[in-house]
């Protein structure tokens, strides 16, 4: 495997850091570039997934930044 199928069919789009809480949870930080915005986000374990149907990760935005 090359990655040439890969980058054909998808777009980096930003990175994500992971990281462990001071409660040992752990939860994934880093940014996103979408429609000309740059977002920081967070993403946590969702703690009201009750079924199969419900997402096992949540993605928060924590502001807005300029484009370099």
């Amino acid at each position: 495997f090359d990655g040439s199928e890969y980058k054909k069919e998808f777009k980096d789009i930003g990175a994500l850091w992971g990281k462990v809480g001071e409660n040992g949870d752990e939860y994934f930080t880093g940014e996103i570039v979408t429609g000309g915005v740059k977002m920081q986000i967070n993403v946590r374990r969702n703690q009201y997934k009750e079924n199969e149907k419900h997402p096992d990760w949540r993605i928060y935005k924590r502001s807005l930044l300029p484009i370099d």
